[in-house]
Order: C-alpha cells, then structure tokens, then sequence
C-alpha cells in the first residue's frame, strides 16, 4: 500500500510463466500470484516513496498543504510578470501560516511516522499481515539569541528607542538541531498579513495600523544559505547580524520568514524606534554631557 511500493521479488525458484522475469527476479504487482515449493524462500523488495503535496493553481502550494511543498519549484518561470510578485508574497504568507509557534512545535513538525500494513494471501485463504513502519525526519532550523542569561530561542527582536543617527545591531545564531541539511532562504512577510499566535485578526491589523512596516531599515547580514546537520552533536551556532537604521523618526515594524526547502518555516519579528530626540542618542554616560557640547553634533 501507498506510500510503501512493491518493485520486486527474488525467487529461489523459477516463477509461472504469467509473471514478467528479469533473471532470478519476479517482477511483480500487487495483483500477481507466485508459487513457492517448500523449501524454497521470496524475498521482496519494499520501497517507501514520500508522497508529494499537492499544488494549487499557478504553482501556488494548497493552503491545506504543511511547509514541504513551499519551496519546491521555487522558479515563476512559468508565471506571468504581472503575476509573478504576487505568487511569490503569497508562498511567503503560506510558509508563515504554515510555520510552528515555537522550538517545541518545530521539532515534533520534522519528525513523522508513517505505518501501513501488507497483506499477504494464501490460496487456502488465510491471510498474514506484516507492517511497515517509515520515520521521516524533516529539516527546520532554530533562531536563538545569547545575552546574560545564556541562549534562548527567538522569535523576536526590539531595538528599543534611538536616534535616526545610531544605528542598532544585534547578532542571532542559526542552528540545525536535525540530522539533514537545512537549505534556506529569508523572505519579508507583508505585515497585513500576519497574525501572531493568539491574536485575533482585527487586533493583527490594530497593531500593524501603528507602526511603519519597511523592511529596508532592517538589514540582515544574510539572506540564504545551508546548515549541515549536527552528526549526533551539540548542533553548531551560525552567527546573523541584524541591523536597524532608519533615515526618518517613526515606529517600524517588519517579519520576515525563514523558509527552509521541504521543511518547517521560522518567522521572525523586528521592531524599533526611531526619533530626532537629543536624549535618544546614544553615548557613553560618562562622555554624555561632552558629546551635547561639541558644537554642530546635535541640534
């Protein structure tokens, strides 16, 4: 049964001439009827095929779809221009709805258990049921962040309050805590479009109508890019700088999405402010009171 496929069987012993032959080998269905003399043994070959998802329209993964289909066929080739930007803002938004909550829902989303049964039928009519049994794991990646008290996981980061002329950075690790590669790529996500865990849509678009979503004040030090698996150790930390600058006074606030290929996606939120208030620019405490008296640094 599907997603277990029956290729062929090896005989110790010729078959009936209804069954096709290559050498010792039966090939054979579901549907074909093999002899076996006593003292004689079949050995079958049984092999799993992961089954794909499903496709919308236009190259667009159904939205009942989990994350393995997002990123395949990434290519719009196929797309009009005029359509092309819009296909690819609604994979992003697919990967978001489709991406786990958190580091726990990730690691049971890259582990699934398939089971089925074969059948095998006697000429008496008695029946033996043998199961097969396949475990597939399924890459994700982990955002984490280090400060005084060790390395959490992340889902978001606030710059704070600063003025237009200081730019912020903080630097993230990336991680693969699985056993496979980790190919991914960072996408924004129109706010308009996301909806935090728990939150109602009408309070998403609240709390988007407050605050500027451009991504162009946010810089990620990287874009794409692969993690080899951990090998049975402590999975190894990816450093990420994330920047914000900003030119104009405003609240920001952007997503971005990590999408992994044939795996679970990782949302990212930025937030930050940025003002013309001299109390904002940041200096040393100790130099602060220098810095408002070099003429031609503040206004």
């Amino acid at each position: 049964p599907a997603p277990f496929v029956l290729r062929g069987v090896d005989s110790s012993c010729p078959q009936a001439s209804r069954v096709q032959h290559e050498g010792l080998r039966a090939v054979v269905s579901e549907a074909s009827v093999l002899e076996l003399p006593p003292r004689e043994t079949l050995t079958a070959t049984i092999t799993f095929v992961p089954p794909r998802k499903r496709r919308g329209r236009r190259g667009v993964p159904n939205a009942a779809s989990d994350a393995d289909a997002l990123s395949e066929h990434e290519d719009a080739s196929s797309v009009a221009p005029s359509q092309a930007t819009g296909v690819g803002s609604e994979r992003t938004s697919v990967a978001a709805r489709n991406s786990p909550a958190n580091a726990q829902d990730a690691a049971l989303f890259s582990r699934e258990e398939i089971e089925e049964d074969l059948a095998i039928a006697f000429a008496n009519g008695s029946v033996q049921t043998c199961p097969l049994a396949a475990l597939v794991t399924k890459p994700f990646m982990q955002l984490s962040r280090s400060d005084e008290e060790g390395r959490a996981f992340c889902g978001a980061v606030h710059f704070g309050v600063h003025h237009v002329d200081c730019p912020q950075a903080v630097e993230l690790q990336l991680s693969n805590p699985t056993e496979v590669d980790v190919h991914w790529s960072c996408k924004h996500l129109p706010i308009a479009k996301h909806v935090p865990p728990g939150m109602t849509a009408r309070r998403a678009a609240e709390l988007a109508a407050e605050t500027t979503d451009r991504p162009e004040v946010f810089l990620l030090g990287q874009r794409e890019g692969s993690i080899a698996p951990k090998r049975g150790r402590t999975p190894a930390l990816h450093p990420l700088s994330v920047h914000f600058h900003a030119a104009e006074a405003g609240r920001y606030r952007s997503v971005f999405v990590f999408k992994v290929r044939h795996g679970a996606s990782v949302k990212l939120e930025l937030t930050g402010e940025a003002t013309y208030n001299e109390e904002d620019y940041d200096a040393d405490p100790r130099e602060r009171h220098l810095q408002l008296m070099l003429p031609g640094t503040l206004s």
